[in-house]
């Protein structure tokens, strides 16, 4: 029996080394999607922001019609929530995995 769990915690240390690259490239993965989310839903929301500003503008002070104004309305509010949305589920992901990765 003692045998057994002595080839049991060998076979684990050496699965977490074989995995240890693996941990290390997710984790910066991790961060440089962490970086480039928070460029691209900054950009992404200044954007929207700015286009349902203008939207809403010209609305009140021009002649818009209230198709064009519905349509640039939505797309003006996805172009802000989509590259949030798209970084939450990818970061939710990549965190899960290293917990996978880091229980064995």
């Amino acid at each position: 029996m003692e045998a057994l769990r002595i080839v049991g915690v060998l076979v684990c240390r050496i699965i977490r080394i074989l995995l240890f690259p693996l941990r290390t490239l997710l984790s910066l993965f991790h961060l440089s999607l962490e970086f480039v989310s928070s460029v691209v839903c900054s950009l992404s929301t200044v954007l929207g922001g700015g286009l349902l500003i203008v939207v809403f503008i010209c609305r009140f002070f021009g002649d818009i019609s209230n198709r064009l104004f519905l349509q640039t309305f939505v797309f003006s509010v996805l172009l802000a929530v989509i590259p949030r949305m798209v970084t939450m589920v990818l970061e939710a992901l990549t965190v899960g995995l290293e917990e996978m990765l880091r229980d064995i």
